[in-house]
């Protein structure tokens, strides 16, 4: 992805169908509490994988429902 390192990955085919791997990430602002807007988000976009930086308690407790799709969870939710 940046011209300073080589390569480390093949590129796909235009005709690979190999399977898609969704991310979605996002940076909060604690002090925005449209908590069931963003999980509302986050549901359509159904991510195999989800980053939430920057998340108090309030964001953890706020998206809780979304959370209960994951397998596994790192919590490291803090109030600063």
């Amino acid at each position: 992805y940046t011209p300073l390192w080589r390569k480390q990955t093949a590129d796909a085919k235009p005709d690979d169908k190999g399977e898609r791997l969704r991310i979605v990430s996002s940076n909060v602002k604690m002090s925005n509490t449209h908590y069931r807007e963003l999980a509302d988000e986050i549901a359509a976009a159904d991510p195999d994988i989800l980053v939430l930086m920057e998340v108090d308690a309030k964001w953890r407790e706020g998206v809780a429902d979304l959370l209960g799709r994951y397998e596994h969870i790192i919590d490291a939710a803090r109030d600063n």
